[in-house]
């Protein structure tokens, strides 16, 4: 959770800088290598704490459910590329697709497209992460 409100944070003192790695890309651009590891940091960090959850038994919820062999096979991607390859699948898959939504829910945010959807962002948001949390396995408390 405290990642999460840090990234936050810093995409909301840092506008630019989050669309420059998040934000919409430029047809036909090609970023260079070296805003590849900036841009992977958050997303290797969050994996990270939900492997390591996973490895010492602190998840809340089985990560062992059944995949199709398609979807198994496309977690070995993430699984290479981030060198977690002792974790379940699932539990990659999940990790991956909750923090793609908290990229998601930052960026409409930052963007505005929430503008007067809520009431309140600070409790969407804090909803949404605690979401995102229960799908991984993690606690909230």
């Amino acid at each position: 959770m405290a990642v999460c409100h840090g990234l936050q944070d810093w995409a909301f003192a840092h506008p630019h800088q989050y669309a420059l790695l998040y934000g919409t890309t430029v047809p036909g651009y090609q970023a260079p290598q070296d805003t590849i590891t900036p841009a992977a940091r958050i997303p290797l960090l969050l994996l990270g704490i939900a492997c390591d959850a996973w490895r010492t038994g602190e998840l809340t919820q089985p990560v062992d459910e059944p995949w199709s062999n398609e979807v198994a096979a496309n977690a070995a991607t993430p699984a290479e590329a981030t060198g977690f390859l002792d974790v379940p699948p699932s539990l990659l898959m999940r990790a991956v697709s909750a923090y793609t939504q908290l990229f998601g829910a930052i960026s409409m945010e930052l963007f505005g497209h929430l503008r007067g959807a809520f009431g309140d962002d600070t409790v969407f948001f804090d909803h949404s992460t605690t979401l995102l949390a229960g799908l991984v396995g993690c606690h909230t408390d």
